[in-house]
Parts: structure tokens; C-alpha cells; sequence
């Protein structure tokens, strides 16, 4: 089954609406997995009538979708799933609102230090080959760019690598996580005098 991005994360009502942390966070739950309003309002220590409209508002915008309906005590609990949703290019993000990208970057970051704690606790970097690297860089107008072109290419390759993968089906397939960023390690800090 070839899975599909279908939400375009770019579309400024989409974008409008994910300004919210709490959609993003909703959003971000979703992403690892099923779950259902209540178990995301106990996840996120939220009131379940917040987190439901949350929910109601990225379904309506086809960010996520339902995934399965279980009876409850005479009531039927919903189960979400996030939707694919397409990569965006370096434009894209450039016309989000920053709230929006504040809110993508902090959740997205919250995310890759969760999953690198938890290989980090299990053994998920013992694997042969397995890398990890952080590198702080001095770069110009022209080596931020070439580095972001850099990320940008090695992304694309990834994603290659991975459908090569798929499409052997060797029957030794490995759940790998890659994490590529390139940001301004000073932002925000005080102009030095």
C-alpha cells in the first residue's frame, strides 16, 4: 500500500489553524500513533471537552482522520490517526506564520529529544553504524545556504534509501530514526557588547 501526503501543511488555513500549541501538540500525539480524545486530554493533563474541539478542528481540516470507534460503557470512544502530510520546501516554511513555525520547531524538537532519550535508554544506538553527531558551525550567507541544501538533499536521499529498502522486503527491516536540522544555534541570545 503506497501511503499518500494529502494535507498540505503550507495551506495558510491549515497553517492558521495549527498556530495553537495545543492543536500541535494534539497533532504531534497523533503523529506517533492512535489515540483518542481522552487519552490525549490525559496525556496532555487537558480538559477532554478542549482537546475534543482541538480534535474536531484538525479533523475538519484533514490533518488527521478517524482511525477506529470502541464502545465504552454504552458510549463509543474515537480513535484518531494523523494523516500524511506532505513535506514542505524551504519557501513553504518561509511563509508560514512564525507562530506557526515556533510552535512546528518546538514540538518537532520535543519530539526528536524524546525518541533520542529513549534509543539512548534501550540500546538503539548499540546497532553497528548506528551515528550520532551534533556539529556547531560558523557559517556565512553562502555556507548557511549550501548547508541547508546539504540537509536538504541528504533528506531527499533518506527518503530514497527508504522505498529502496521497502521495495527489497528482506525481511530484516529496521525501524531507524533520522533526525536533520539546521537552525541558529544563536537566536535569541543577547548581542554580545
Amino acid at each position: 500500500m503506497t501511503v499518500r501526503p494529502t494535507a498540505d501543511i503550507a495551506d495558510h488555513k491549515i497553517a492558521k489553524a495549527l498556530a495553537h500549541p495545543l492543536r500541535m501538540k494534539v497533532l504531534s500525539i497523533l503523529d506517533e500513533g492512535i489515540a483518542s480524545p481522552k487519552e490525549i486530554a490525559a496525556r496532555l493533563d487537558e480538559p477532554i471537552n478542549t482537546v475534543s474541539y482541538h480534535v474536531r478542528v484538525l479533523a475538519d481540516l484533514g490533518l488527521i482522520r478517524l482511525a477506529k470507534r470502541t464502545p465504552r460503557r454504552g458510549a463509543v470512544e474515537h480513535h484518531y490517526r494523523a494523516e500524511p502530510r506532505k513535506p514542505m520546501t524551504s519557501r513553504q516554511w518561509a511563509e508560514l506564520p512564525a507562530t506557526v513555525r515556533k510552535a512546528s520547531a518546538g514540538e518537532v524538537a520535543a519530539r526528536v529529544a524524546k525518541a533520542v532519550e529513549t534509543a539512548a535508554r534501550s540500546g538503539g544506538f548499540e546497532r553497528p553504524k548506528a551515528r550520532l553527531a551534533v556539529e556547531h558551525l560558523e557559517l556565512d550567507a553562502d555556507g548557511w545556504r549550501d548547508a541547508s541544501d546539504a540537509v536538504a538533499g541528504l533528506e531527499k536521499r533518506l527518503r530514497e534509501i527508504a522505498k529502496e529498502s521497502k521495495g527489497r522486503g528482506a525481511g530484516d527491516e529496521v525501524s531507524a530514526g533520522v533526525a536533520l536540522m539546521l537552525f541558529d544555534a544563536d537566536a535569541g541570545a543577547p548581542a554580545s557588547a
